[in-house]
Formats: C-alpha cells, sequence, structure tokens
C-alpha cells in the first residue's frame, strides 16, 4: 500500500467502495455474505491499479477512513457546542 495517499487517490478509492452497498449499508442482501464482499474488494482493489495494494490493505484503509471520520465529526459537533460562534468552529482537515 502506498505510504501516502492523496486527497485525489483518497476519493477515488471511496468513490468506488460507495458503488458497492454490500460494503455499506446493513440492508443490503449481499451484507452478510463475506464472498460477496471479497469479491468487491478485489474489484476495488483492481480498479485501483496500486502496486501492492491488497484487499486487507483496503480493508484497514477503509477502518482508516471510518476512524478519522468519527475523529472529525467529534470535533467539529463539539466545537459548535461550544457556543463561541460560526466563526471559530471547527473545520475538519478531510476532503
Amino acid at each position: 500500500m502506498p505510504a501516502s495517499w492523496n486527497d485525489e487517490l483518497t476519493c477515488k478509492y471511496v468513490e468506488l467502495y460507495k458503488e458497492h452497498k454490500c460494503l455499506c449499508y446493513m440492508d443490503s442482501t449481499l451484507y452478510k455474505r463475506k464472498d460477496a464482499k471479497q469479491s468487491v474488494l478485489e474489484e476495488i482493489v483492481r480498479k485501483m491499479g496500486l502496486e501492492n495494494f491488497t484487499t486487507e490493505d483496503s480493508k484497514q484503509k477503509i477502518k482508516s477512513l471510518r476512524a478519522t471520520y468519527q475523529q472529525e465529526s467529534h470535533k467539529f459537533d463539539k466545537s459548535l457546542s461550544s457556543g463561541t460562534g460560526l466563526e471559530d468552529v471547527y473545520k475538519p482537515s478531510m476532503k
């Protein structure tokens, strides 16, 4: 997996991931089917076209993105509830 992902690469990955409801939505009929999810992850890895990027790397990447999103969301919510005004609202570093 590349040591550092730029915004363009990250956005491409997220868009590919979002195309497949079985990876993100529990109401998808394929959500609980590991074989279907594995096949979709392999397709995403292939479409990313990165050297040494595996399905395990893909799983780790989405975990990392989700964790970062949750942290940024928490900081944003905390800044809103501080009551200091809109000019002081936290601006997330994620695109």
